[in-house]
């Protein structure tokens, strides 16, 4: 990751035979992340993330890199997704975590032992 925006797209894989919808996820979230660790300086950055049944995205507007999810688990309110970077010079390979939490999304991605990165998105205006 650094320190301005990225762009990925999400697509849930198969689990169980077919494509899952995370209903309780399902959306367009957006918030501020915290990057902190990693060698470098804290940052800040937008991140905005659609989730659908079918293909899924996230952004990171201001890094300019992106690529594309694939689903490790969903339930209800919960989900992991596995990282990969297509396009920019973000750090590839990471893992999302996002857990609903009333009306909020707590998302946190990790990848490296002493890199954090926490947001707490909410759902955008349509």
């Amino acid at each position: 990751m650094s320190s301005s925006s990225i762009s990925a797209f999400v697509s849930c894989e198969q689990l169980g035979g077919g494509t899952r919808e995370p209903d309780g996820l399902s959306g367009t979230w957006t918030g501020s992340a915290r990057q902190t660790g990693g060698g470098s300086e804290e940052q800040t950055y937008t991140v905005v993330m659609r989730l659908t049944g079918t293909e899924s995205s996230i952004e990171y507007p201001s890094l300019g890199c992106g690529g594309s999810l694939t689903a490790l688990s969903l339930d209800q309110d919960r989900a992991q997704f596995k990282e990969h970077i297509t396009y920019g010079n973000c750090v590839d390979g990471g893992t999302i975590d996002v857990e609903r939490q009333g009306d909020k999304l707590a998302w946190k991605w990790s990848g490296f032992s002493d890199m954090a990165v926490t947001a707490e998105l909410e759902t955008a205006a349509p």
